[in-house]
């Protein structure tokens, strides 16, 4: 009968004695052995509670797993846990009475003296909510956890405190792997004390920098032999989850898929997304996803079933965890040698299927007095851990893979979890999901099937561990003695993971051995004089060495495996790699301690430690101080309820020391599997003078996290709600829900009666982020509508997260608005709303808020007159009234330049300034920077995609500690992180971004890594293998991008190199081509068209969603698109549009379509921006130089116009755009890659003309978007991108019609520039501005033909006809009629086609009319 066997059998016989209730017994005394009368006995966590008698008896019911404590007033409260005893006698010291505590290196000293933070908890107790500063996160009963004394403690390296078991410093594997308590069984454990400050830990040195948890065994008593047996078992259930809606199914779209199979026609969800806002839950027939598995799965081939809320939904995913513990004991007292062996056994299956965990244990110890003088004593420990899929228990998606994102995020909400685990594999092997790349092929479009990752990409880990003390004390006199100790640590730990063929990720299989062991070797001499009744003295000095030896070997295949189900790294289709690594350190030390106390009242303690270390050069000082006053000794006559109090501080060095090899610069080594090595010397040399972190212990700080920096639409609307900052005109939605108020007056409302139209909307500064325009009026009033600051703050609070709140400032706010009446400036309403601000920040004051981010990136503009005042002003009376809140001052996007001045002296406490778009700004913020404030430096971009060069920002922050000491330097990102993708690591499409790409890339996360990453080299000490590992890794990236072929294309350069002037002019000028164009057109006064794309159904993303995949093929791709476009110029010319559109179906994206056909671009597939609101956009990459290989819209616009005799518009993205709307490589100027992109546009142009397209768009929405903040630098941009513009347009003959489109903007300042662009005929977004846009073109007497939009296509609103004809009335009395087009104000893609007809059919109605009205 093997080991684990008989612990089940223990546990069939013991669960009744475990759990039954029991009668306990007993007395409770004092110290002199008296009863005390009247004590407490409290079940803890139960409202059972007995008292004693007269002769200090009691009794209660309770059971083996309780605990119980027994309090009495005046006496230092005690507990005991039950077990298997009935009979519990205890003993009360009083509260005056020495009280002993276990404090460092194991030493008990004076409870009273102790001026530090500690607790002791009895036995195995948990640690999670009973110990101040403590956060423990755990895996969910697979042992991975996390701990952190008060906070972050090191800036490098891990933060997780010290553990300390029977005197041995215990190794920290890792936190995925468990800490190192649970090596242990928890019946084995006495007590534990949890050290959390500085002045507690010093003796630890640098392995204390972070806290000390002490952990003590049980251990051999003398008296009669006890065996103790003991077995329970515990349940565990899924018990917060996400809350989904259950109404509709997957999609993204309210209508199935049609799919027409074997000649029927089957509706189908929309299998190609991760959303479920699809076809509401209403009974309709379709065909799941294991319906197509005739060979396997013939019984449910093709055969519809309801669409309906699953009956076994997400949360029968889950199944109750069990964990059973048994264990037995045996302590025996002989001669004089007490002895306790144990063993112990875990067993755990998880509530995730397939997660496991087994863990036994054997212990033993023992204490001998092997003379008056000498004592022994020792233990060894020994454990082996073996789990199963731990990864799948984590709750952090970010540490497993994503599976939580999976089984949340990824999985429809039709799903049935029973199915899903019924057809996850086919017999042949293969995945079956639902995530499938069609209909007709199985195989994983972008998520594998939950119970595929269950079963068949599986994680395994195996360890086993040694640990233990041997040790002699020798008693020289009562008041001295010797210590003498070793402690020894060893632990093996292999770790295996396989990915399955048919996975969605590459198959992989990979095997890695981490082997230490950590030996430390001490001894102590200990003094306490007896110095009388009123002083007392203790102390001791040490010696020690600690040494650690550390080594992996490992080997991955890479490129897959060749055969399935063999995992193996012989399996490899590439050759496969091999890693190994290895280490040995030392720590020299002398220590020592002196405790001084007074009438057993007033103590104080110092302590100092000083380490010898192998990793840094020189060695470090550990002081610490502390002063205790036990002040209820020095009073009498306190009530009865306070019996006892202390007063405590203290001060303390602790710190760090570095990683093995810190100090000396070796040749990298890198060895392939089977290959041979090679070397290369780093580029930069290590510090031999590196010196260890020291930390400074008051137990204060805070933890800057943003609050209120997440927006549903956008910040500016966000703040505008908050503020009560509502348009008059919206006063009919004011009884409607909030949320339903907010997306009205971003969307518009046109349902119950109400009908009001959107907000105006426009571009972020220069950005392609939009915000609605705060609208204001003379006398505007402000009020709190909506605490969403408070709201956000709070909720970050409630989950553990103390935040700085972000706040758009006052002055950005209103200059980024508009007046909707004449008389008066926006600026003169700071003081309305000042108080209303005043009163936000209060309220985040009040609810805890120490520092607060106020955004004010207007700074980098040209300020209007009267705005510097306003900055003054406001903030000072901000800072008058809350003079002890921290205050940073945020600008982005540029430079502060004639503004720094006025920023550095604003009474913040913190300047942020962008050195990723400004570095040339740093010079004269040092030079006026007052010495009482802290700077921030934006130095790792926020707004693009490509990895920080870690040598150049560190040549910078060098620069600036030159000026300023190290503690007033912040490093962060140059803006927020909105405007960039999420996680790299989810880019797992090696063929399109490949992985020479990709190492020079870094989204969200990876740049708040930098960021870390860069604090940590910046101060140049302790780096840990991994911050070298990625400093390493930077440097590489970096040289490869400066060198790689893929980038540099000297065809390319010569072209742009052999542009002349001719080339970005047409042949003659706009009124000689209008003419020409009236011949070759035929086109009626007030023209119809629309601005190029239509509504894209379900249907049509699926077809290319399959076509991507190669499902479908080429000519049954283009034959459905062919089709599509038919129906779409049918309708346009019974509708009676005049200049017709393909609808541009077969595109995805204006931008990102044009890069998938140009060189020198490549994309991502989860690199999602926020535009506004729902709206994302997924920016192609621009890495290199830009060309066009062969033609790219010709073939479309061809077939469209060979169906009609009305002219077919072909539809191009300007070069502006595709630039601005690109992440674009940083390493030649922006003006270069435009010209690029403007040449290959030319030839596309060229070639649609010979097509015999005769109308030719060119949008350019973005070329406001690109406009420098600053006008002095506006010119130096016009005179590429007009040009990048014209040198695309400018290749056809006059009789070609070229237009171009403009997005949300403001063209006030740049009407020149629009003209000088010499577009025949323009297109602008102006009815949210109810055509107030087209005043400028007025007044500048624009000479061009103009289309201003006539409804707005971002609202699913349908205007009515009288709303446009008035809009172009409003129009005809500022552009001279002739000049007129009708359209739409943008493309009509996200529409849907019920609207979009309803909408085109009122704006031709609308044109008719006027040409009857104007008729020549």
């Amino acid at each position: 009968m093997n080991l684990k066997k008989l612990f089940l059998l223990c546990s069939l016989v013991f669960t009744t004695m475990a759990f039954a209730q029991q009668t306990v017994i007993g007395s409770v005394k004092d110290s002199a052995g008296k009863p005390v009368v009247g004590a407490t006995v409290l079940v803890v966590g139960t409202s059972r509670n007995a008292t004693t008698n007269s002769d200090g008896m009691y009794a209660i019911e309770a059971q083996g797993e309780e605990t119980l404590q027994f309090t009495a007033q005046g006496y230092q409260n005690v507990e005991r846990k039950v077990g298997l005893e009935t009979t519990i006698d205890v003993i009360l010291a009083l509260n005056s009475e020495d009280a002993k505590k276990v404090g460092a290196l194991g030493v008990e000293r004076d409870a009273n003296a102790t001026g530090y933070t500690d607790t002791t908890l009895e036995g195995g107790e948990d640690l999670k909510g009973k110990t101040a500063g403590l956060t423990a996160a755990s895996a969910g009963g697979m042992q991975g956890s996390k701990m952190e004394l008060r906070g972050k403690g090191s800036v490098t390296g891990s933060s997780q405190p010290l553990i300390v078991i029977d005197g041995v410093p215990m190794v920290d594997i890792g936190s995925k792997y468990g800490d190192v308590s649970s090596e242990i069984n928890k019946d084995d454990i006495e007590s534990v004390t949890v050290l959390t400050g500085g002045a507690a830990t010093a003796l630890y040195g640098s392995r204390g920098g972070n806290g000390v948890i002490l952990y003590t065994t049980k251990s051999g008593k003398g008296g009669k032999t006890n065996i103790d047996i003991s077995s329970s078992v515990s349940f565990e259930n899924a018990y917060i989850a996400p809350k989904l809606q259950n109404e509709y199914g997957g999609g993204s779209s309210l209508d199935f898929v049609r799919q027409n199979i074997n000649g029927t026609t089957y509706n189908l969800p929309q299998y190609d997304v991760d959303e479920s806002w699809g076809p509401k839950y209403d009974g309709t027939p379709y065909l799941p996803w294991y319906a197509f598995d005739q060979k396997y799965l013939n019984e449910y081939y093709l055969k519809p079933v309801p669409w309906q809320a699953p009956k076994n939904d997400v949360d029968r995913f889950f199944r109750t965890g069990v964990t059973t513990n048994n264990s037995f004991s045996v302590t025996r007292s002989v001669s004089g040698t007490n002895l306790r062996f144990s063993l112990g056994n875990t067993s755990t299956s998880g509530i995730v299927p397939t997660t496991q965990l087994d863990r036994s244990n054997l212990a033993f110890s023992f204490t001998s007095d092997l003379s008056s003088k000498l004592k022994a004593e020792g233990g060894l420990n020994y454990s082996i851990t073996t789990r199963h899929n731990p990864n799948y228990t984590y709750a952090d998606a970010n540490d497993n893979g994503g599976f939580s994102i999976v089984l949340y995020g990824y999985t429809q909400r039709q799903l049935d979890m029973r199915n899903l685990e019924r057809f996850y594999k086919a017999p042949d092997g293969s995945q079956r999901t639902w995530n499938r790349i069609s209909w007709e092929d199985p195989k994983p479009n972008f998520a594998d099937n939950l119970y595929w990752m269950l079963n068949e990409i599986t994680q395994n880990d195996k360890r086993h561990r040694f640990f233990g003390n041997i040790g002699l004390t020798y008693n020289f006199t009562d008041n001295l003695f010797l210590v003498g100790k070793m402690y020894g640590d060893i632990y093996s730990l292999m770790t295996e993971s396989r990915t399955a063929v048919g996975s969605h990720n590459t198959s992989q299989y990979q095997r890695y051995m981490y082997e230490n062991a950590a030996f430390n070797y001490e001894t102590r001499l200990h003094y306490n004089p007896n110095l009388g009744e009123n002083f007392s003295l203790t102390g001791f000095i040490g010696l020690s060495r600690a040494q650690n030896k550390y080594a992996y070997a490992g080997a991955a295949t890479q490129g897959g495996l060749i055969v399935p189900d063999f995992y193996s790294v012989d399996n490899s289709k590439e050759r496969p790699r091999g890693y190994t690594y290895s280490s040995w350190t030392r720590t020299n030390s002398v220590y020592g301690m002196a405790s001084f106390g007074y009438k057993g009242t007033a103590f104080v303690e110092v302590t100092g430690r000083n380490d010898w270390f192998s990793t840094v050069s020189v060695p470090i000082f550990y002081p610490s101080v502390t002063f205790s006053y036990v002040f209820t000794n020095s009073f009498k006559n306190l009530p009865s309820w306070f019996n006892y109090g202390k007063l405590r501080a203290g001060w303390a060095q602790v710190g760090n020391d570095a990683d093995a090899y810190a100090l000396k610069t070796y040749p990298d080594v890198y060895q392939s599997f089977r290959g041979s090595q090679y070397y290369l010397v780093p580029t930069e040399k290590k510090n031999p003078d590196l010196r260890p972190e020291i930390k400074e212990t008051k137990e204060a700080g805070i933890d800057l996290i943003p609050s209120n920096d997440f927006s549903l639409y956008d910040q500016v609307l966000d703040f505008s709600f908050t503020i009560n900052a509502i348009p008059e005109r919206f006063a009919p939605t004011q009884n409607l829900s909030e949320l339903k108020q907010y997306f009205a007056i971003a969307r518009g409302y046109q349902k119950d009666g109400i009908d009001v139209t959107a907000s105006e909307m426009t571009k972020w500064f220069d950005t392609n982020y939009h915000y609605i325009v705060p609208e204001f009026t003379k006398n505007q009033a402000f009020s709190i509508k909506v605490n969403k600051p408070l709201q956000e703050y709070n909720l970050a609070k409630k989950h553990g997260f103390e935040t700085k709140p972000v706040l758009l400032g006052i002055i950005t706010y209103l200059l980024l608005g508009k007046e909707k009446e004449a008389g008066f400036h926006r600026l003169e309403l700071a003081d309305r709303l000042l108080p209303v601000y005043i009163e936000i920040v209060q309220s985040l004051v009040d609810a805890g808020a120490k520092t607060i981010q106020i955004d004010e990136p207007y700074l980098v503009l040209d300020l209007p007159k009267g705005a510097a005042e306003a900055y003054k002003k406001v903030y000072s009376a901000l800072k008058t009234k809350f003079p002890h809140t921290e205050f940073i001052l945020t600008t982005y996007f540029g430079a502060l330049e004639n503004n720094t001045e006025l920023a550095v002296s604003l009474p913040f406490d913190v300047l942020h300034i962008d050195l990723v778009r400004a570095a040339a700004q740093l010079d004269s913020v040092l030079k006026a920077l007052p010495k009482d404030k802290k700077l921030s430096l934006g130095i790792v971009d926020g707004r693009n995609i490509w990895k920080n060069n870690f040598e150049h920002s560190l040549a910078l922050i060098e620069k600036v500690k030159e000026v300023i000491s190290s503690d007033r330097i912040y490093i962060a990102s140059s803006s927020s992180l909105l405007h960039s993708p999420c996680n790299l690591e989810l880019e797992n499409n090696e063929k399109v971004l490949t992985p020479e790409i990709k190492q020079w890339l870094a989204f969200a996360k990876q740049k708040v890594k930098e960021i870390a990453t860069l604090k940590a080299l910046a101060l140049g000490h302790d780096l840990s293998p991994e911050v070298k590992a990625i400093f390493e890794e930077n440097k590489k990236a970096a040289q490869n991008r400066k060198t790689s072929t893929l980038i540099h294309n000297p065809e390319v350069k010569a072209r742009v190199k052999a542009i002349t002037e001719q080339d970005s002019k047409r042949k003659s000028a706009f009124a000689t081509r209008q003419k020409l164009q009236e011949e070759a057109l035929h086109l009626p006064l007030f023209p119809t068209t629309t601005i190029g794309s239509f509504p894209q159904t379900p249907e049509v993303r699926s077809w290319r969603a399959s076509f991507n995949k190669g499902t479908l093929s080429q000519a049954e791709y283009d034959k459905k698109l062919e089709k599509e476009i038919e129906e779409s110029i049918r309708w346009q010319e019974q509708t009676g549009i005049d200049v017709l559109v393909h609808g541009e179906f077969e595109r995805n994206d204006m931008v990102e379509y044009f890069g998938e056909l140009l060189s020198g671009y490549t994309f991502s597939k989860f690199g999602w921006v926020q535009s506004y609101g729902s709206r994302c956009v997924k920016p192609p990459i621009i890495y290199g130089d830009v060309s066009r290989p062969k033609p790219m819209t010709v073939r479309w616009s061809k077939y469209a116009q060979s169906l009609t005799k009305l002219p077919i518009k072909g539809m191009l993205t300007g070069p502006v755009t595709i630039l601005q709307w690109s992440f674009v490589r940083d390493d030649q100027p922006r003006s270069e890659t435009a010209t690029q992109i403007a040449l290959a546009i030319r030839d596309e142009v060229v070639d649609l003309e010979k097509a015999g397209i005769k109308v030719i768009q060119i949008d350019e929405p973005a070329i406001r978007e690109g406009l420098p903040l600053r006008k002095a630098d506006w010119q130096a941009y016009f005179n590429w991108a007009i040009k990048a513009f014209r040198i695309s347009a400018s290749g056809v003959e006059d009789q070609t019609q070229i237009h171009t489109h403009m997005c949300y903007s403001e063209f006030n300042d740049m009407i020149e520039a629009i003209a000088d662009m010499d577009a025949d005929v323009i297109t602008i977004e102006c009815s949210r501005s109810q055509m107030e846009l087209l005043d400028v073109f007025a007044d500048f007497k624009y000479p061009n033909e103009i289309g201003p939009g006539v409804y707005d296509i971002h609202s699913p609103r349908v205007p009515s006809e009288e709303e446009m004809y008035h809009l172009m009335k409003k129009a005809i009395a500022v552009v001279p009629f002739r000049n007129l087009w009708v359209n739409p104000d943008c493309g009509l893609k996200t529409r849907h086609w019920e609207e979009t007809k309803l909408a085109l059919s009122a704006m031709v109605e609308t044109a008719k009319k006027l040409r009857e009205e104007y008729k020549k």
